[in-house]
């Protein structure tokens, strides 16, 4: 007779009451609904399989924050400065997209040395992630299927250019005018782009001229900023101020109407969007 699966879950996990600098931050910024993103996020943590969840999957993204019932921009708000705060780690959130909790795996040890074995940590995500990497199937969400289901999918209609991005016949020629890395960030993370056509041209040409200035952005949180910024505005403010930019040699752009001290030349090191 096989031997029964382990179990690498848990049916409750400890929460202490004792206030920290962390609850207080939390609680004083955004009130009940940052305590409940961090408890609601813990108890999916606990009912994950090794308490771990990889959020590269949109619809997980879209499920974790339809439990929290919060708007996107302040679910994810909530969950950076729980980071900044060490309370999910950086590491794994920035290179793998994965939420997972020092604090809260260690709260499991005895539950762990009952079982006669060690939780899941750090190093252990990474090496499983790591080695399965070639097999995406694996790399997978960790909540239920039957919730990822229940998803409901957006209806929003998506814009020609964002569907060229998809299109193999012209990923070549996309690579070649804004460069393979900002083309590998683009499409590699499923982006929920602001605005219309005009706003995907515009962002096209930016990406052309930061490659062109030796400037590119080399990381996904360079290009969030800008997407994020730009959906604080119209769309036409955005094309404007892109177009300014470009057209007198500015590192960034500004669709509030402020203008820069700085240009691109030799003084300026800094990494912009």
């Amino acid at each position: 007779m096989a031997g029964r699966k382990q179990k690498n879950i848990v049916d409750y996990y400890p929460f202490f009451v004792n206030e920290g600098r962390t609850s207080r931050f939390i609680d004083n910024k955004y009130g009940n609904n940052g305590i409940a993103v961090w408890v609601r996020i813990l108890r999916e943590l606990g009912k994950s399989e090794n308490h771990y969840i990889h959020i590269g999957d949109k619809k997980v993204v879209l499920d974790l924050i339809s439990i929290c019932k919060l708007s996107r921009n302040d679910w994810w708000s909530i969950i950076n400065d729980l980071v900044e705060f060490d309370v999910f780690d950086k590491e794994l959130l920035d290179d793998f997209q994965v939420l997972w909790s020092l604090e809260f795996t260690e709260s499991l040890e005895k539950v762990y040395k009952k079982r006669q074995r060690q939780p899941f940590y750090k190093s252990d995500i990474i090496n499983y992630l790591s080695d399965d990497k070639k097999n995406k199937s694996k790399i997978n969400s960790n909540l239920s299927s039957q919730a990822v289901t229940e998803i409901r999918q957006s209806k929003v209609k998506q814009s020609k250019v964002k569907k060229k991005l998809y299109k193999k016949d012209v990923d070549l020629e996309v690579k070649k005018r804004i460069g393979v890395k900002h083309f590998e960030l683009l499409t590699k993370y499923e982006y929920d782009y602001p605005h219309g056509d005009k706003f995907m041209e515009s962002l096209f040409n930016w990406l052309e001229y930061k490659k062109e200035k030796g400037k590119g952005y080399r990381a996904k949180k360079s290009i969030t900023m800008v997407l994020n910024r730009a959906r604080k505005y119209k769309e036409k403010d955005v094309v404007a101020a892109i177009e300014k930019a470009i057209g007198v040699g500015w590192a960034y752009f500004f669709p509030n109407g402020s203008e820069p001290t700085q240009k691109y030349g030799k003084d300026y090191d800094k990494q912009t969007w």
